[in-house]
Parts: C-alpha cells; structure tokens; sequence
C-alpha cells in the first residue's frame, strides 16, 4: 500500500501539469489502483479516474466501439484503447463486461431494459 497526503499528490499532479489549483490537505491511500480518503468509508471510484476516462468507460458502456469512440473524440483508436486499457488496471477490471457492470453499479450508465 501507498500512502500520502492529500497535498503530496495534488503538489506531483500540479508539478506534472496535471491540476490547475491545490486543493486542503488530507490523507490519501492508494490501494490496487483505487484511491480511499483514509477515513474508513469508500471513495467515489469514479474519482480514481480522469475526466477522459470516464468519457471513454461511459462510450464504452454504451457499446461504442474503439473506433467509434476516436471519431467521436477526436482521437485515435488505439489511443481509446490506451485509455481503456488504463481504467481496466486502474479499476482492476479484466474484460470489457467488468467496464460495463462497473460503469452501471456507479450510475454512469443505466442498464437497457
């Protein structure tokens, strides 16, 4: 396990021009690509993951293809794959079926009915 606070992360982000601001600080654990607020309750897991790849799971869990999603996005198809290869070890997901129940469990998308 990883631990560092709050303003150690938001400071590596701010230095990798990842962040426009610093936010408090407070503690901050990082479990098998998962984040926790080191509280004892659950974060969002959507915070884990940047706002592309939750607009990349989102497509995803729609049933958008790769190619798909890039022409949607602007992007190349194997820079979608990237990013979903990324959100499948961040969220320690092994398939896109796991994407798809992830992304329904957190409300991301409903299920067709």
């Amino acid at each position: 396990m990883w631990s560092l606070t709050r303003a150690a992360a938001v400071a590596l982000c701010a230095q990798a021009g990842m962040l426009a601001q610093a936010a408090e600080p407070r503690p901050i654990a990082i479990v098998h690509g998962t984040l926790g607020d080191g509280r004892g309750g659950a974060a969002d897991p959507l915070d884990a993951l940047t706002p592309r790849q939750r607009e990349i799971l989102q497509l995803a869990a729609e049933g958008h293809s790769s190619k798909e999603i890039a022409q949607r996005l602007g992007l190349s198809p194997r820079t979608v794959e990237a990013h979903r290869a990324q959100l499948m070890e961040r969220l320690d997901l092994h398939d896109v079926a796991g994407l798809v129940r992830f992304a329904v469990k957190v409300g991301l998308v409903t299920p067709e009915g």
